[in-house]
């Protein structure tokens, strides 16, 4: 049985990120879980994303699972707290969109371990009351919500996967309740208004579609 957080889980989560943001020594975690919840990439991905490789709505992966390079679309309800994000990381200087720890050799000499990741993310999770939580949940979890939103091919890409039967049997489960649902789960709406806030507050730019795949 495929394992993935629930839309009552997600709402709770998505609230404690909302909370705990501009916490300084958190900063940087919450948005690598964001970002990880609204893109499905994998953990070593999300530790070495670079700067240079973000884009107003997707990432470029240049060396993803097998060395293969791919573009990643964040979705909208995620876009607005990415960019604020941006925009500070870039403000700040330095290669890596999450940087490691600050160390005797120097300011933030490389991207944080993934290691630091899933102990952060196990805290982080139970202030949201999810105590049975693995890092890569949030990789099935995008997988199995974003088949409302995404084609299986879109989809197949976004994940990095070569095979059909790896993201459908591996990676997305069966939400209860959600077949042939036209309404947003709960916890895109509690990000969107999230968003919506930061939008008229720090000033970041909407976007309100996925990017166009060529």
């Amino acid at each position: 049985m495929i394992s993935f957080y629930d839309d009552n889980e997600l709402v709770n989560l998505c609230r404690t990120f909302d909370r705990l943001m501009f916490d300084k020594a958190l900063r940087g975690y919450v948005e690598a879980f964001r970002h990880a919840l609204f893109t499905g990439v994998r953990e070593f991905e999300l530790a070495a994303i670079q700067i240079e490789h973000c884009h107003a709505n997707y990432i470029e992966i240049p060396h993803g699972k097998g060395a293969k390079s791919r573009v990643v679309d964040i979705h909208p309800a995620g876009v607005p707290y990415y960019q604020l994000y941006l925009r500070e990381r870039q403000q700040a200087g330095g290669k890596w969109l999450f940087p490691g720890s600050r160390s005797s050799k120097g300011p933030h000499v490389g991207p944080v371990a993934t290691r630091t990741l899933r102990k952060w993310w196990k805290w982080m999770a139970r202030e949201a009351g999810i105590h049975e939580a693995g890092l890569h949940e949030l990789r099935r979890t995008f997988t199995t919500w974003a088949q409302e939103w995404m084609s299986i091919t879109d989809l197949m890409r976004q994940l990095g996967h070569s095979k059909y039967d790896t993201t459908l049997k591996s990676y997305a489960g069966s939400i209860p309740g959600r077949k042939f649902c036209k309404d947003k789960p709960e916890w895109i709406k509690v990000a969107e208004a999230g968003g919506q806030r930061l939008l008229e507050e720090q000033g970041v730019i909407e976007i309100t579609e996925w990017r166009k795949r060529g």
